[in-house]
């Protein structure tokens, strides 16, 4: 009671597979570190590592690709970390009262962020939520570097949709709060600024990083930062290239300073040779 029906199958075109994605690897001055981050535009990299940088010529690299007809681009950030008595810390952070922000990625440039926390939240905001207006405040943050601005508004320490820890954590790219609040902390309340000066050029009306907590761009790249022990195991350095889907060009810019100027061991080449896949 079975009729089977055999139709001829339509051919099945092969699509063409992507040739000209390169991957960039080595140190910026800002952004994620250890993992592969597509991009498609020098603007691009500007917004998400911070562009041009003479801490390193990966930015110069990458500025150059596209011009001469480059595609997308892969970009791994290596940061490598201070170590000793006086290391300064990877992230810089920002507090005042019982508000604790870090800098969302490692380097100097989160000493330039500022942020300022008013309380002239309305009642009838904070009431929808079920709070007083007094346990509510709103945070503007600063990225002077980048002139950079994020605003949020109806914060609270107490547990609610609205509280700093997850609003900061799903719509920042600057900052986290630090810990997960326990509805005790003190509001902060910054006042208006002196006559003549802007919210930004006020330590009373804003806070900055105090200089304690200052970030640092870290040590210089070594061999050791892209293949070194548990690199492989962690999927960190150069092998953080196992996470990116596809790329067919492998780039390390020089990072190395010797007699004859910046290079690359030829050591870390030979591994980096059987990574584009």
């Amino acid at each position: 009671g079975i009729d089977i029906d055999e139709v001829p199958a339509s051919p099945r075109t092969i699509g063409a597979v992507v040739t000209s994605i390169t991957a960039f690897i080595g140190s910026t001055s800002r952004g994620p570190t250890d993992a592969p981050v597509a991009i498609n535009s020098f603007a691009d990299f500007e917004r998400l590592f911070g562009g041009l940088w003479v801490g390193s010529s990966l930015g110069f690299t990458v500025r150059d690709f596209y011009p001469n007809g480059g595609g997308q681009a892969i970009i791994v950030r290596i940061y490598s970390p201070e170590t000793g008595e006086d290391a300064k810390p990877a992230k810089a952070t920002l507090s005042k009262d019982g508000l604790i922000l870090e800098v969302v990625s490692a380097g100097a440039w989160g000493n330039q962020l500022r942020f300022r926390s008013t309380t002239n939240v309305p009642d009838a905001t904070a009431s929808h939520y079920g709070l007083p207006a007094s346990e509510m405040f709103n945070l503007l943050l600063q990225d002077g570097d980048a002139a950079v601005i994020e605003s949020f508004h109806d914060l609270t320490f107490k547990d609610s949709p609205r509280r700093v820890d997850r609003v900061l954590n799903e719509g920042s790219n600057l900052v986290r709060f630090v810990g997960i609040p326990t509805g005790d902390e003190a509001i902060p309340n910054h006042t208006d600024p002196a006559p003549g000066n802007t919210i930004w050029e006020d330590d009373d009306a804003s806070t900055g990083v105090a200089a304690s907590v200052q970030a640092s761009d870290g040590f210089s790249l070594v061999q050791n930062d892209f293949t070194g022990p548990g690199k492989e195991d962690d999927q960190k350095g150069l092998y953080s290239l196992e996470n990116a889907d596809l790329f067919n060009i492998l780039c390390i810019p020089p990072y190395k300073l010797n007699a004859g100027g910046l290079d690359v061991e030829s050591s870390l080449l030979g591994q980096a040779a059987p990574s584009a896949h």
